[in-house]
């Protein structure tokens, strides 16, 4: 998320900058924070860099996915970075110092609030932040057509994650299923969420797209937060290479124009300038060699728990460990030049690969000491009240209410008789069952195996002579008397009343 707006930010550093400045004051107005303006000298005086990679389309909603700060010195030239893994269990300031996992942070204070709690972790001062969603990221990798990754082999981890996820909700259709247990391939969500839509079937450095890279970054629940951390670090390296080649000077506009769209930050374009100098420097002093600008990447270690909360269910933590902070806190400061450095004579390290575990990593210390885990394999801590996590309900498939995150067991309707005889299943009538055609008594076809009513011929000639009307005979015709009884005559077919004769 954060790693392709760290990239745009790289190649302002490593030259090009009449253009790139120019693109920049058409994109000031949307991406700038005036509000946060720092006044450091970048091209003289050390600074922090919080990098923060949203997992929602608008930036100033929702939790932040990926947290990296970056600790950059222009007077040694060292560009240091330290991740920091999104279930990180630390105390929000912003929440008067209630205790949760740091990609919250965001979600109940903004920015503010997750620079606050970075600040207090780290003992440090943050003068500027990045913040960039999933569609920047994608944006940013296909403008520059796509980076060179080494694609890991998951497919073990994949497989047995599929099959036992931490949410059962995450269970892959059967008909995904299926293709999956075959063991050919590893998948993850794309940027719109959609489940197990970017998959990988070869492994090894390749090409890959904006939606892969993001894969490929986003990834932890087949390895782990800390491999995570390296493969986002390793992004941020192809993009710069990609971005220094040919290439990617063509592409320049479409990179920022991507940036403007999907990016916010503090950083002015006087210091993005400042940065294009400070860039052009260090690129001019390796020969104009991007191999040979390295990073330093450090990382937070700490112990997973399973919080068992009354309202929350069960919530993955990693409780940091305090050798780790106070490390971290002392690297930090070294590198923006305010308190000694200090040599480690046996360590040596070189700064393209991961960092080698230091050796405090022995006897570690959890941070908060009040904590105490049980003794099962994986440690459950009961109740504590200082947890807070806000878990949304959402309707699941057969549209009954989620429960902490988690969609109750389904709901199996009862069978009953369909119409034709059949028995439902889960609620539903299968398709009917039509019966064959064949040919009735009468010689008409038989319709869904029922004859029609039968076919009655009409009469030629009725009883009495007349033509039949529709079939029908109608009424018989009375022939008219010729002489009524008392000897009159008829009127219109019908006799008068008789006539007495006036007496005498």
């Amino acid at each position: 998320m954060i790693i392709s707006l760290l990239s745009v930010l790289l190649v302002i550093g490593l030259g090009y900058s009449a253009f790139i400045v120019y693109k920049l004051f058409q994109s000031a107005d949307k991406i700038i924070d005036s509000s946060k303006e720092s006044t450091v000298n970048v091209t003289t005086e050390p600074f922090n860099i919080l990098l923060i990679g949203m997992d929602e389309e608008n930036l100033d909603k929702g939790r932040a996915d990926s947290l990296n700060l970056a600790t950059i010195n222009p007077k040694t030239e060292t560009i240091q970075m330290t991740s920091i893994p999104r279930d990180t269990y630390v105390e929000i300031p912003c929440k008067n110092n209630l205790r949760d996992k740091i990609t919250h942070a965001h979600a109940y204070g903004g920015t503010d609030c997750t620079i606050d709690t970075v600040e207090q972790l780290f003992d440090t001062t943050i003068d500027f932040y990045v913040k960039v969603n999933f569609n920047g990221f994608v944006d940013v990798i296909d403008a520059i057509g796509g980076v060179e990754m080494n694609v890991p082999d998951l497919r073990e981890g994949f497989l047995s994650y599929i099959q036992s996820p931490d949410d059962p909700g995450l269970v892959p259709f059967p008909e995904q299923m299926a293709v999956f247990q075959e063991g050919n391939v590893w998948c993850e969500s794309d940027s719109s969420r959609e489940r197990y839509a970017i998959c990988f079937d070869t492994f090894g450095v390749q090409q890959v797209n904006g939606e892969e890279a993001l894969a490929l970054a986003r990834t932890r629940h087949y390895d782990s937060d800390g491999d995570r951390g390296n493969r986002q670090m390793e992004v941020v390296k192809a993009v710069a290479k990609k971005m220094a080649s040919l290439e990617g000077v063509f592409s320049l506009d479409k990179v920022l124009d991507a940036a403007a769209d999907n990016v916010a930050t503090n950083i002015t374009v006087s210091q993005m300038t400042s940065l294009v100098s400070l860039g052009q420097k260090i690129l001019a002093a390796r020969g104009g060699d991007i191999d040979g600008f390295a990073f330093r990447t450090l990382q937070i270690q700490g112990e997973g728990f399973i919080f068992e909360g009354e309202l929350n269910g069960r919530a993955w933590y990693s409780i940091p460990y305090l050798e780790s902070i106070e490390y971290l806190r002392q690297q930090i400061s070294m590198a923006l030049g305010l308190s000694p450095v200090i040599m480690a004579g046996e360590v040596s390290y070189n700064a393209n690969l991961q960092y080698p575990r230091p050796e405090y990593m022995a006897n570690l210390t959890p941070m908060f000491s009040d904590i105490v885990p049980s003794a099962d394999d994986s440690p459950v801590i009961e109740n504590d009240p200082l947890v807070e996590t806000e878990v949304k309900e959402f309707t699941c498939e057969d549209g009954q209410t989620s429960v902490n995150g988690i969609c109750p067991t389904p709901i199996v309707p009862e069978e009953f008789t369909c119409e034709d005889g059949q028995t439902s299943v889960n609620g539903i009538c299968p398709a009917p069952i039509v019966p064959e055609e064949f040919t009735c008594e009468d010689g008409q076809t038989s319709v869904n195996g029922v004859c029609p009513a039968p076919v009655v011929p009409e009469p030629e000639t009725c009883p009495d002579g007349q033509a039949p009307v529709n079939g029908v005979c109608p009424a018989p015709v009375v022939p008219e008397p010729e002489t009524c009884p008392d000897g009159q005559a008829p009127v219109d077919g019908v006799c008068p009343s008789n006539t007495k004769p006036e007496e005498e």
